[in-house]
């Protein structure tokens, strides 16, 4: 995940969950209570801590992105 979103610059849940799920199995996701695919709890920890100060959550496209200036302290974007 963290390969990813450097590279790109935003990561998609959509598109990781794809990804972790062929490279690791299916017990690192799972369908969420609304039915759409999610990552375990623990990856997303993971992913987290090491991208704490980079990465932001944008709810409406359902991506991580890079933290701009503009974004306010947390994680989420608005």
């Amino acid at each position: 995940m963290c390969d990813a979103f450097t590279a790109k610059g935003r990561l998609y849940q959509d598109d990781a969950v794809s990804e972790i799920e062929k490279r690791f199995g299916a017990e690192f996701v799972y369908a969420n209570e609304a039915g759409n695919p999610a990552i375990s709890r623990r990856v997303l920890a993971a992913f987290r801590r090491l991208t704490e100060a980079d990465a932001v959550w944008d709810r409406g496209d359902r991506c991580w992105e890079r933290r701009r200036p503009t974004d306010p302290p947390g994680r989420m974007s608005y």
